[in-house]
Parts: C-alpha cells; structure tokens; sequence
C-alpha cells in the first residue's frame, strides 16, 4: 500500500515505487500489510525518506543509506515531513577550550551577510567537566577555516555558558546569550563591551529581528520573548511552545517565520517552524545526523546545523549541511483551508470493544486535533471528535444506513467557517456534526495517523482499501469512485492497496 500526499499532476504507478525529493516536500504518509491485506515492500533509494512510526518494535522498518525497507507484517507507517541527511559534515576548528582536532563546542549560529561568513558561539567547555573558556568564533561558512576568535574569560569572568549568538544588522554588532548570568550581551565584532539587556532567567536561542529592531529570545520554558534591541525593554511573549526540547532559533524575516532546533542529546533531532502571523507550529522535520543539535540557519534550500557531537557524547563537533526545501512547510503553516474532505474505501471485520481510529489529525485524546473512529460494539456509527486544546472535547455519532460490512465509500466534509462535518456513505448524505469549538482553518496534515492512533496502537479490525484527502469538494460521482480518481488541480492523498 502506498498513500502520499502528492502535488498537482503527480500520479505514481504502483509496480514502481515512487521517489520522494524536498520537491514534493508536503507529509507522506505510508501503509503496509494491515490484516487484511498482501505483504508488499516499500523502499526509497532516494537520500530521503519520511519519518516512521511502527507498533512492533522488532519489525520497524531498516533505514540504511537512504533506502527504507519492510516487512509488511502487521504494521504500519505515519510520518510528517521527510528526514534529511548531511550533504556535507564538517568537524569545526578547533577554539578556546577545545580538545585537540575535536571542535569547539559550538552552540549558536549566525550568519554574517557583510562577510557571507558565520559567527557561532561557544558553550565553553570542551567536555563537562573542563573549566569554562567561553569565547565566539567567525568562521568560513563552509565550517572550515577559524577567521577569528573572541575569548572572554578575562573580560566577563562571571560568563559561563554563551548560547544563542545574531548579527545586529543595524549596527553590524553582535548579541550573545548569556545564559548563566541571564543576560543578552552585546559586542562590537572586535569584542568590545557594547552593554547588555538583563532578561529572564536560562535565556537560550537568540534571533535579531531587523524589520523592527527587537530581539527574539527563547527560554528553557520553551517561551519566546521579543525585546527592544535600542533600550531592552520588553514587549511581548510572542509564544509559548508546545514542542518538547527546544533549543535555538532562527528567523525568517521575509515570511516571519520562526525556525526552532529541537532534540534528546544522543537522539535524532530536528527543527519545527513556528509561523508568528497564524500562530500554527508545524510538526518536527527531523535530521537523523544531528543528535546533539544546537544552533541553525537556513538559506533556502540549504539548512545549517551546529552539532556538539563531542561534548555530549565524545566524537566530534561539526557543521551539518543538509538539502532542505523549506517551500512546503512556509505553504503548511501559512495556508488556510475553508474547507477538506477524507475520504475513505474501507471495511469493517468482527468490531471490538473498544472504538477503533481510522483517521487521526493531530490528536484530539490528549490535545488539539480530530479524529474519525468506528465506534466499537457496531459496524456502521461513526464518532467524529474535535478538539481545540482549549475547550471541552466534542463529539458526534453518525450512522450509516448500510453496515459497512462490505466496501463502502465513507467521506467526511470538513466545513471549517460553518464548524461542521457531514459524513457521506457512497456519495448519500447520512448526517452531520455541529460543533462549537472552532475547526482551525490552519489543518497541518502532519501527525496523520491511518489506520491507528497517533499513540501507535492499531485498528485491528478495519480495512482501509483507498484514501484520498482533497482541499476541494468533490462532486457525488467522483464520491463514489475515489480510489481511482486522481486531483488535476490540487493536493490529493491516494493509496492502493
């Protein structure tokens, strides 16, 4: 089985298994072997692939090279944006404090326009137990060669860790993080002491702002805090994120968009965009080099990642360079939809107990989202649940007038002004849900769960033949085709099983 988000025009055979590339860059998502269905093997030899989740650890899925293989048994795959690997690593020089052909263990990073070079700041430590030379380095922007080095020992004895580091693009100076003594530190490029705003406590990503003249920072406690860089005063809390282990930033002027790094020392990290004017985080894109992520900068299709390798688990610091097409996730963040359609060609076995997903967006047990379940105990109700985060969970029953017992054509229309679905069972009205709390116009397709919930457990007695998710409406003969019909004009989820 194969179901993808594709664009306008893709249509993919399934006797070749289609390439994914950053151009078709929106969430994939990817089934195989439900209870019903054949083993099959699905596998991208492409240098990406999309992340994966899988309820039988023994059996996930072998990533190696850039080519995913599965076994098809009992499992299947929910992903949000494509993993990226390093095009090119490079061990960063050696600076204040380093251990010999090791890397300074960078943290931030910021680019420098006037000279196309970096700027990235230093923890201070080589390893945990070193004492504390902090310092920053600009270096080529390849991650190469050490231009020059500003130690600060001597000159703020009390700096123990430097964080987040920006260019001041007003002034061509520089704002550091620092985060033990609570400050956010600013210098000429030749080190000289230009003052400081005190700020709250275990400051840590850092981003200049140049359409205002403020300073972004982020906090351990996942806020964001805008300041004004002229006189320190602070303005607003521009958000509270939700994303666990946030790091560092990056800012994205032109769309205003927020970049944040995210991850577990020794995990796979990534990075997730955070859109200042809708307010909606897309999910992680994750980056299985970097495991001790740190600091980042994005240059159109190229992603810039400081990884302190050596510090947190003793090989080595470097400079990631990945391939990253950021279009689809400015499109995500940014795009509102008036209204969607799921559609699915499905079956329903022996019902158990328990209610069984079979679409989950989000996920509206624990948080923001909705989710389409069979109800358990019946073979032809339907419970549509939303949830905002905010107000109490809602739900509503549909039924359908045949049991679906055999394939039957399901399709849910979202209407997101009128805060309404409508269930359709082989292109015939069968009801709708009213709900008062809002439906977020703002719908990421990211964390999709198939076939099971976002928590990984399956739907065992239900099985999906075609899914096809469409921003537009269909009319009620393509309603009861839609596992053969493909979108001319926009986004469409198709499978084939």
């Amino acid at each position: 089985m194969l179901i993808e988000l594709g664009r306008t025009g893709q249509e993919h055979q399934v006797v070749t298994a289609p390439k994914f590339t950053p151009a078709s860059l929106h969430p994939v998502f990817l089934l195989d072997g439900d209870n019903y269905s054949s083993p099959s093997l699905w596998q991208n030899k492409a240098i990406y692939w999309p992340s994966v989740e899988q309820d039988i650890a023994a059996l996930q899925p072998i990533i190696n090279l850039g080519e995913v293989k599965f076994d098809g048994v009992d499992d299947y795959m929910t992903g949000g944006y494509y993993n990226y690997g390093a095009k090119n690593v490079q061990t960063l020089p050696d600076g204040a404090g380093s251990d010999t052909g090791k890397g300074i263990t960078g943290t931030g990073l910021a680019y420098d326009a006037k000279t196309d070079s970096f700027w990235m700041s230093n923890h201070g430590q080589a390893l945990s137990f070193d004492p504390y030379t902090p310092s920053i380095m600009n270096i080529s922007k390849d991650g190469f060669t050490k231009i020059s080095e500003l130690v600060f020992t001597n000159q703020f004895p009390d700096m123990r860790s430097i964080q987040g580091i920006s260019v001041d693009k007003s002034d061509d100076t520089l704002w550091i993080a620092s985060k033990v003594e609570g400050l956010i530190r600013h210098i000429s490029k030749t080190g000289t002491d230009l003052g400081y705003i005190t700020v709250d406590a275990n400051p840590n990503g850092l981003a200049y702002d140049g359409s205002n003249d403020t300073l972004l920072v982020l906090y351990d406690n996942a806020q964001v805090k805008r300041y004004d860089a002229s006189n320190g005063a602070y303005i607003e809390t521009v958000v509270t994120l939700s994303v666990p282990n946030i790091d560092h930033l990056y800012l994205d002027e032109g769309n205003n968009i927020l970049w944040i790094s995210r991850g577990i020392n020794g995990e796979k990290s990534g990075v997730v965009a955070y859109d200042i004017d809708s307010g909606v985080t897309s999910d992680q894109i994750s980056l299985p080099d970097s495991t001790e992520i740190e600091g980042i900068y994005l240059d159109g299709s190229t992603l810039y990642v400081v990884n302190n390798g050596y510090f947190h688990s003793g090989t080595i610091n470097q400079l990631q360079i990945y391939p990253f097409d950021n279009s689809g996730v400015v499109s995500t963040v940014k795009s509102a939809y008036s209204q969607m359609q799921f559609g699915f060609v499905l079956k329903i076995g022996s019902i158990a107990t328990a209610s069984e997903t079979i679409l989950a967006l989000g996920d509206p047990l624990v948080g923001r989202g909705f989710a389409i379940y069979v109800v358990g105990g019946t073979n032809n109700i339907f419970r549509i649940m939303i949830n905002d985060g905010v107000a109490p969970i809602e739900s509503v029953d549909i039924s359908c007038s045949n049991a679906l017992t055999s394939y039957s054509t399901i399709m849910i229309r979202i209407d997101f002004a009128a805060r309404a679905l409508s269930l359709y069972q082989n292109g015939i009205y069968q009801g709708m849900g009213n709900f008062s709390t809002a439906i977020s116009p703002f719908l990421s397709y990211n964390n999709l769960s198939i076939a099971g919930s976002p928590d990984g457990s399956r739907a065992i007695d239900i099985d999906i033949k075609d899914i096809c998710v469409t921003d537009y409406l269909l009319d009620s003969s393509q309603n009861n085709n839609l596992g053969n019909y493909y979108a001319a004009e926009h986004g469409l989820i198709w499978s084939n099983m």
